[in-house]
């Protein structure tokens, strides 16, 4: 298991860029680039809740970024792009 994949599967599960909580608690739904969460999101503080929109950002980010050197290796090998 990779650093990545221990920060990962700590608390949360990011399948899709879909959020669904590690603990049975309520979800975010898809990831997106908006700086406000979800307005049906109504568990825990707001604080709390902007806390945890910002944490998925930066950790699906980071599933991106890992994901895009080897998107780019196989689109420069295929035709159909």
């Amino acid at each position: 298991m990779t650093g990545l994949d221990s920060i990962l599967k700590a608390c949360h599960s990011i399948e899709g860029f879909t959020h669904k909580s590690g603990y049975g608690g309520g979800t975010f739904g898809l990831l997106t680039t908006n700086s406000d969460y979800p307005s049906y999101v109504d568990n825990g503080s707001d604080s709390g809740r902007k806390d945890t929109w910002n944490d998925l950002k930066i950790k699906s980010k980071l599933v991106a970024d890992s994901l895009i050197p080897s998107l780019k290796e196989r689109m420069s090998r295929s035709d159909d792009w």
